[in-house]
């Protein structure tokens, strides 16, 4: 411990002093050099690189949907019939919302018809939906009764002889024009048991609908949450302009 501080004090060793001199100019040297060796990570980081990526897969999905028309093949020979799920008894005005085809998670082709209930006439004794409520028909390609189910559903809402409906209705209605959309229709749902002894709801659409017979059976209320913003007004300009603009019998 002594020795030290005896040891610090010479200054006759010129040597001593070049010493610290030298230290202090190779630090600052040492320094920036080692900048941008800490720096390589922020510079090469590719992130944004790998976005594109993980984003494939929402792009292909639409490329992986089923072929319209591979799935309405063979609807002009098929026998009216609705038969349906998701929806419980009742008798309803509804909103079309969309009409679409897609597949399940299990590979399961299938065509939704998807609605908003506007008026309720019949709940099945509290069984059935309320005014607002969204609810799908779900009709599963692989059932027999597909091709009848679309050709009268189809066929009662564009007013149009089953016989006279092709591959070609069901195409429009379910493909990108979706010329349903907003559409009111009224339906009746019936609760029955199949012959396996399995509860079951069973779909009769009944016919479009013109946007002033809500007028009395719905409440403001109800109006305002289903049909905001004058949408109710637009619907009946929309419904008069399709019927002035269909040929005249």
């Amino acid at each position: 411990m002594s020795t030290f501080p005896n040891q610090q004090p010479m200054p006759g060793n010129a040597p001593m002093p070049a010493q610290p001199a030298a230290a202090p100019a190779a630090q600052p040297a040492a320094q920036p050099a080692a900048q941008p060796q800490y720096a390589q990570p922020a510079a090469a980081a590719p992130v944004p690189a790998a976005q594109p990526q993980y984003a494939q897969p929402a792009a292909a999905a639409p490329a992986g949907g089923p072929d319209l028309r591979a799935t309405f093949s063979g609807l002009r020979e098929a026998k009216g019939r609705i038969a349906a799920n998701y929806i419980r008894p009742g008798h309803y005005f509804a909103l079309i919302k969309r009409c679409k085809v897609d597949r399940s998670r299990n590979g399961d082709t299938f065509a939704a018809i998807e609605q908003q209930i506007l008026c309720v006439f019949d709940d099945a004794n509290g069984q059935g939906h309320r005014v607002g409520e969204e609810v799908t028909h779900m009709l599963l390609q692989r059932h027999d009764s597909f091709m009848g189910n679309i050709k009268t559903f189809i066929s009662k809402i564009l007013e149009v002889p089953e016989v006279e409906i092709t591959e070609d209705n069901a195409m429009l209605v379910f493909g990108d024009q979706q010329p349903l959309t907003n559409t009111i229709i009224e339906f009746r749902a019936t609760g029955i048991m199949t012959r396996a002894n399995k509860p079951f709801t069973q779909i009769d659409y009944v016919r479009e609908v013109d946007p002033r017979e809500l007028e009395g059976k719905i409440t403001q209320e109800h109006l305002d949450i289903c049909l905001p913003g004058g949408m109710w007004a637009e619907l009946i300009a929309a419904h008069d302009a399709q019927k002035a603009a269909q040929p005249q019998a």
